[in-house]
């Protein structure tokens, strides 16, 4: 099985904008921390995609 999650985001500054505030929550970065020390599966695969207009 596997599960896929995708994010978008319209603009560059949209997407650091969000990561800045992810890793600035205590709760998410506790959860993260709580999930590292017990996973309930294998991550197998992490991707960083751009799509370019041409």
């Amino acid at each position: 099985m596997s599960v896929v999650n995708m994010l978008s985001f319209e603009s560059g500054s949209d997407y650091g904008a969000f990561i800045d505030a992810i890793n600035a929550d205590d709760e998410w970065l506790q959860f993260w921390a709580s999930v590292a020390t017990d996973p309930s599966a294998q991550l197998v695969g992490s991707a960083l995609n751009s799509a370019l207009d041409v």
